[in-house]
C-alpha cells in the first residue's frame, strides 16, 4: 500500500504492481517495487520513514519521497524549516571541495567526494547518471562540448536533511562565447560522509 498526496491529504490507495522487474534505484528490491508502483500510477508524493533506502533517493521520475515530518511543509510548498545548525560544516566543506575540483577539471578528485552509488543529474543531455563510472563518462562528454563553471554562493539546510546550495552557473562554448549565466539551486543528499544524490532546481528570484 502506498500513501500518496495529489494536492491535499487523501486516503491511502491500493495499487497493482507493474509488470516486469522494477528498475534498481535503491539497495532494496522491495523499495524499488514501491517506487515503480508510485511512478506507474503517477502519484506525486510518497511518505516514508526509511532513511536508509527511500529517503536518500529524494525524487524519482517526478515522485517526491519525503518523511512524515517534512510532509506538511512539502504540501505548503515551503520545505522543512531547519535550524542553521542542521547544516553540517563537514558537509559544506565536502561540497566546497567538490566545486573547487570540478572547476579545476579534476574529475577524479570530484568523484572522490561522491558515494559509489551516487545519483547525479545529466543536465546536458537529460536523465540521470548513477555511479562513479557513469558520472565520469558524462563529464568527459560535457567537457568536450561546453565549458561550465559553478561557484557556490549560499549554503542552506533543506528538506529531509538535504543541503541546498545556490550557485552561479556560467556556461560557454568551446570558443569562449557565453551561452548562459544564471543562479541555480543544487539540492544534495549526503550519506556516509559522501554525496549520495544531487538535483538541480531553478534558482529563486
Amino acid at each position: 500500500m502506498i500513501s500518496y498526496v495529489p494536492f491535499t491529504v487523501s486516503a491511502s490507495e491500493r495499487v497493482e504492481a507493474p509488470d516486469g522487474e522494477p528498475e534498481p534505484i535503491t539497495d532494496d528490491p522491495d523499495d524499488d517495487l514501491i517506487l515503480a508502483c508510485a511512478v506507474d500510477v503517477k502519484v506525486q508524493i510518497v511518505v516514508s520513514g526509511d532513511r536508509r533506502h527511500l529517503l536518500p533517493v529524494g525524487e524519482c521520475r517526478g515522485v517526491r519521497i519525503v518523511s512524515p515530518q517534512a510532509l506538511p511543509a512539502e504540501l505548503a510548498g515551503e520545505g522543512s524549516q531547519l535550524d542553521d545548525s542542521a547544516l553540517s560544516k563537514d558537509a559544506e566543506k565536502l561540497l566546497r571541495r567538490a566545486y573547487e575540483a570540478f572547476n579545476d577539471r579534476d574529475v577524479e578528485s570530484t568523484i572522490a567526494t561522491m558515494h559509489p552509488k551516487v545519483d547525479w543529474p545529466n543536465g546536458m543531455e537529460g536523465g540521470r547518471v548513477r555511479g562513479h563510472r557513469e558520472v565520469r563518462d558524462y563529464w568527459q562528454r560535457q567537457f568536450t562540448s561546453i565549458d561550465s563553471r559553478v561557484d557556490p554562493e549560499r549554503f542552506e539546510p533543506g528538506p529531509d536533511g538535504r543541503i541546498v546550495v545556490t550557485v552561479r552557473q556560467v556556461v560557454r562554448d568551446r570558443a569562449g562565447n557565453l551561452l548562459s549565466d544564471e543562479a541555480v539551486e543544487h539540492h544534495y543528499l549526503i550519506a556516509d560522509g559522501l554525496i549520495r544524490r544531487m538535483d538541480i532546481r531553478k534558482g529563486r528570484n
